[in-house]
């Protein structure tokens, strides 16, 4: 249920947790509806929360004119997220040249190995993970907390 979660022993404060003391990012994850593909390219964590990707195809056959080349299969995750977050993303393409844009100030991105990538925000925001530049991205919908 969007918007519905437990915080343990917290207490939630404009979206950030209270807990013994300090504040933590909190992250909250929806699973994907049955009926739904999801993306077997892509693997998402945020700050540990497993993310369902879901795939789609965009400016195929009849839509696409030959003056386009950003066609073919394309994945996209969302979560709600309040402060700090760390995503992971495992591949099974190569993501040592990854790029992301739009650039931002407080993203780092961190190769780990030929298909694993770290990112690394602190706010909410709209990303494309891009391993092979617009062919094939990753799109990270990394939404306000819900109110």
């Amino acid at each position: 249920m969007r918007g519905k979660y437990q915080l343990g022993a917290g207490i939630c404060l404009c979206g950030l947790i209270w807990a013994h003391g300090t504040l933590q990012a909190a992250v909250v994850t929806y699973p994907a509806p049955g009926s739904e593909s999801l993306s077997t390219e892509y693997e998402v964590v945020a700050d540990g929360k497993p993310v369902d990707v879901y795939t789609a195809r965009v400016l195929d056959p009849p839509f696409a004119g030959k003056q386009w080349d950003f066609g073919g299969p394309y994945a996209f995750a969302n979560f709600d997220v309040a402060g700090r977050v760390t995503v992971k993303i495992r591949a099974k393409r190569f993501l040592r040249n990854t790029v992301i844009p739009p650039a931002y100030l407080d993203m780092r991105l961190q190769v780990e190995d030929e298909h694993t990538v770290s990112i690394t925000f602190g706010s909410p925001r709209k990303i494309s993970v891009e391993p092979d530049g617009r062919k094939g991205p990753l799109l990270l919908f990394a939404n306000p907390m819900e109110q």
